[in-house]
């Protein structure tokens, strides 16, 4: 009999996905014994049979009190102190997790105390981390609302936490407009406005009059994130700071790349286009006619800012506001005043947003789940480094968006 499922777990590394999984080998077994005899259990093979239901029972006792520990860490989880934040993070080294997983080791120190806190932090929200190397999500980005500095309230608990920069953080473009960011747990319902509320001067005794809106309910559930990297043996046998700089690097990268590929698709899927005609409008005159959209639909202008295809960046660069002040739509990364952002990753060449991208929500959950992969690639001396992370996003006001497509019909655009 393999009963490796009565062995007792070490309750400081465990999770609850892991004993689920101890209870439904468990459960194959006896099944597997069960199947296997027409007749009747022997004495030896009634032992063996109780001890299986035996081990049952225990695993249901340890996956009931773990998920009660699991649950309070998820819902009241322990702040860590300014000190204590900066300590663990100019500690943690993914350049060494890395090094030892790819030369056949293990884990071990700080890395592996983070592993498993970020294998539980996952397995109380349900994601079933599957890779070598899990970062929690107190060292993959702060666990605060928004992009302010100093003391944030944090998006589930109400902690406050120190505004910590962390090592690990995904470069993203859409992140960097101002997005609001934030740690969830669990699925989070994000009430979206349809349009803006309307106020006016009412008399005395007399009904006001509503506002012709909707609140619809968005729910925002995590969705995978992967990228893939490979190194050299050679690379991994240089210094730990080394490797943590190429490794840091190229998964913020990688990972940025991806988030904004998932969440420009939501963000754009919840936008509606403003297709323009030809010779509707010079170029030179996009930036304002964007600004008035935001403004007659009520919306903040104050920090929005622009996204935008390279391409129409250039044209904006070229494009003169009249026929003698030498000034230009466009000058560096600022248009009328408002900074401005590009991307490839999902923009078309013809297309552009101006918005409040705080009425943006984008949500995480977890850290990162890292699978160091050394036998795919070992043939060609390289060891494969795949990260996962999940993520979604919903627009809060499309009002507070004007999203223009088709901007080769404007005059000028080239």
């Amino acid at each position: 009999m393999n009963a490796s499922f009565l062995n007792p777990i070490n309750p400081g590394n465990v999770n609850s996905i892991e004993i689920m999984d101890k209870r439904d080998a468990a459960l194959e077994e006896l099944r597997n014994l069960v199947n296997a005899k027409s007749e009747e259990f022997t004495q030896e093979q009634s032992i063996n049979a109780q001890q299986i239901r035996d081990g049952i029972a225990a695993l249901d006792v340890e996956l009931a009190d773990q998920k009660k520990k699991e649950e309070a860490t998820r819902s009241n989880p322990i702040p860590q102190s300014r000190n204590e934040m900066k300590d663990i993070s100019q500690r943690y080294s993914l350049g060494k997790a890395v090094k030892e997983l790819a030369t056949g080791g293990q884990l071990t120190g700080l890395e592996l105390e983070m592993h498993q806190e970020a294998r539980n932090e996952s397995a109380a929200l349900g994601i079933n981390n599957t890779g070598n190397l899990s970062v929690p999500s107190m060292l993959w980005r702060d666990n605060t609302v928004g992009t302010g500095t100093g003391l944030t309230q944090t998006a589930t608990s109400g902690q406050i936490v120190p505004d910590i920069v962390s090592q690990l953080r995904p470069d993203s473009v859409v992140e960097k407009l101002g997005a609001t960011v934030f740690q969830a747990s669990g699925s989070v319902v994000i009430p979206v406005q349809t349009d803006h509320i309307d106020a006016a001067a009412t008399n005395e005794a007399t009904a006001a009059t509503e506002s012709d809106f909707d609140i619809v309910n968005k729910t925002l559930i995590p969705e995978r994130v992967a990228a893939v990297n490979e190194y050299s043996m050679q690379l991994l046998a240089q210094n730990i700071k080394a490797i943590d700089a190429f490794v840091v690097r190229d998964i913020n990268r990688e990972m940025g790349i991806g988030v904004d590929n998932k969440i420009l698709t939501k963000f754009l899927g919840d936008l509606t286009a403003d297709a323009t005609t030809a010779d509707e409008f010079a170029i030179a005159d996009l930036p304002a006619l964007m600004e008035e959209d935001l403004l007659t639909a009520n919306a903040m202008v104050g920090s929005a800012k622009f996204l935008m295809h390279p391409k129409v960046l250039r044209n904006l660069k070229r494009a003169a506001l009249d026929a003698g002040s030498g000034k230009f739509a466009a000058e560096g990364q600022s248009i009328y005043g408002y900074s401005a952002l590009v991307t490839t990753n999902k923009m078309a060449g013809t297309e552009a947003i101006f918005g409040d991208f705080a009425d943006l929500a984008i949500a995480y959950w977890g850290g990162v789940d890292v699978l160091v992969d050394p036998y795919t690639s070992g043939a060609k001396g390289l060891v494969r480094v795949i990260a996962n992370s999940h993520c979604d996003a919903a627009v809060r006001r499309t009002g507070s968006f004007s999203y223009r497509t088709a901007l080769n019909n404007a005059t000028n655009f080239s």
